[in-house]
């Protein structure tokens, strides 16, 4: 999974710092709007965004946004109506600003938006490999966490059908339990989906650029962005976690 990821990103995205800010501050606000579930800790929070105005804005918006999705999501989950997929539609706002991200130039958005589509054709190519539905937000978080991990650990564990289906059925729970998530409509959903879908194929370029470049300072940010990524949709850092036969372990000390 990882080499294939590492060469369509690539061969899409170049990333200068000032982008970098953009892409991690989407991070930043979609983690914390998940509430419960990808709710950042403050020194998590800090690794990706260290200006302290910057941490503060966002968590202003993102509280705005919890106090508006959580009563809908108690009352979906109270009535028994918690689901973790969506209806997709042909659109996608999180790829208009990520184009708008990558290209200053308003002439090059297009060609931005377009090598963003291939991008995101070929994570649904793989998914489909994989046997995850690309309308489930449980089936994206695991296909972000499998990526991040199989990064993390350099290529030591290779990800598997097993090892997706155990993510999925780790994160599925908590999502249907959260109601940020269940205050969602499709479209917020979509979103975060593709969202952390970018992030972390960024995550991914970044580290084999590091690795090409020998710069340990590039090295460091794909590893926090990934960890952070990784922690953030199970709950615990990659250390702590292994896939064996049975499934997903936890190490709890």
């Amino acid at each position: 999974m990882r080499r294939v990821l590492a060469l369509a990103a690539l061969g899409t995205l170049s990333l200068a710092s000032a982008q970098y800010d953009f892409l991690t501050d989407n991070l930043n606000m979609m983690n914390m709007m998940m509430g419960n579930f990808l709710l950042m800790n403050s020194v998590m929070m800090n690794a990706v965004a260290e200006q302290e105005a910057r941490r503060q804005e966002v968590q202003k918006a993102v509280e705005a946004e919890r106090a508006r999705l959580e009563p809908r999501g108690r009352a979906v989950i109270a009535a028994g109506r918690a689901t973790t997929t969506f209806r997709p539609s042909a659109g996608s706002a999180v790829l208009d600003a990520f184009a708008g991200a990558l290209a200053s130039d308003p002439r090059q958005r297009p060609r931005a938006r377009e090598a963003l589509g291939t991008l995101m054709n070929e994570y649904r190519r793989l998914s489909a490999g994989y046997g995850l539905s690309t309308s489930d937000l449980a089936d994206g978080l695991a296909f972000s966490a499998a990526a991040s991990y199989e990064t993390l650990v350099a290529g030591a564990h290779e990800m598997g059908k097993n090892d997706l289906a155990a993510l999925r059925a780790h994160i599925r729970p908590r999502l249907l339990a959260d109601p940020v998530t269940q205050g969602m409509n499709d479209a917020e959903r979509q979103e975060m989906q593709e969202g952390l879908v970018l992030l972390t194929l960024v995550g991914v370029a970044r580290y084999e650029v590091a690795g090409q470049q020998r710069s340990e300072a590039a090295f460091r940010e794909a590893r926090d962005l990934l960890g952070t990524l990784f922690e953030a949709v199970v709950g615990a850092p990659y250390q702590k976690v292994r896939f064996t036969p049975q499934g997903l372990v936890i190490r709890r000390d």
